[in-house]
């Protein structure tokens, strides 16, 4: 499970605007809600007011499309990793992204820890950053979350112990039943 830093506040207007031409998103859409972050603003703390200042990133979290703009920049980072790693089961929700992966020890470390390599350089690349205390590591058995930790020592990832799977993962066709 990987968690974003400062997800909304932190996301570069420029890979904003590169992603939705990407997508076929509507430009004048990203231009105006960029424009709109860009709007000179002052911050309070009781009774003082700081002087304008103008944001150079980051979208408005109460933004009506505040998520809309976060799966646009995600999107093509999952996609890729996907193509490199194609028996990575990815769910992304806004700014948390996870990926499953079944079989055996040798194939899940290197499919998923591919898969998780590949998306947390894209999201460096863009100028962004993967949490190091949130992001974390579930694995069936103790073996293989060490050596999925091994293989993602170098992006910090935590371990989380004591979880238990219950039920079945998601599947692809499967649109909100799982497969028994």
């Amino acid at each position: 499970m990987l968690d974003l830093v400062k997800a909304f506040e932190r996301i570069p207007y420029r890979v904003l605007l590169r992603e939705a031409r990407r997508l076929h998103y509507p430009i004048r859409m990203i231009r105006l809600a960029i424009a709109t972050y860009r709007l000179p603003r002052v911050i309070r703390v009781g009774a003082a007011y700081s002087d304008l200042v103008w944001a150079m990133r980051g979208i408005v979290v109460g933004s009506g499309l505040a998520t809309t703009e976060m799966r646009i920049v995600m999107i093509n980072i999952v996609d890729c990793a996907l193509i490199q790693h194609p028996t990575v089961e990815p769910t992304l929700f806004v700014d948390d992204l996870s990926g499953e992966q079944e079989g055996v020890k040798n194939v899940i470390v290197s499919e998923l820890g591919g898969f998780t390599e590949h998306v947390i350089r894209r999201i460096q690349a863009d100028g962004m950053e993967v949490s190091a205390t949130k992001s974390l590591v579930f694995a069936s058995n103790g073996r293989l979350a060490a050596a999925l930790m091994k293989r993602l020592d170098k992006y910090r990832a935590n371990r989380h112990s004591g979880s238990k799977a219950w039920g079945s993962a998601w599947r692809r066709g499967f649109r909100g039943t799982p497969r028994s």
